[in-house]
């Protein structure tokens, strides 16, 4: 997953993690707080990063949608904040 800081602040490396939230096709909440990736390096103002995220499939099959979003951890989810998230949809057998 390639995340790029379009912000004002740079991301501190282990500080900002990707994490993601899991919706059913039919868009109903399956899991808010999904598995962390953390960022291994600093992550400055127009800056990107790509990350092979870690994640945790559903377990009962079927039709999913993943949101990522990136957590400051104890502070705020970035799409708290109006970062908009991107999506990846999948399919459980």
């Amino acid at each position: 997953v390639q995340v790029t800081n379009i912000g004002v602040l740079q991301w501190p490396a282990g500080g900002v993690n990707l994490s993601y939230h899991v919706y059913t096709a039919a868009g109903g909440l399956v899991e808010w707080n999904g598995a962390r990736t953390a960022l291994t390096q600093v992550v400055g103002t127009g800056q990107s990063v790509t990350l092979n995220a870690k994640v945790v499939l559903p377990a009962v099959p079927g039709g999913y949608v993943i949101k990522w979003d990136l957590v400051q951890e104890g502070i705020t989810w970035f799409a708290g904040q109006g970062v908009p998230m991107d999506t990846t949809t999948l399919a459980v057998q």
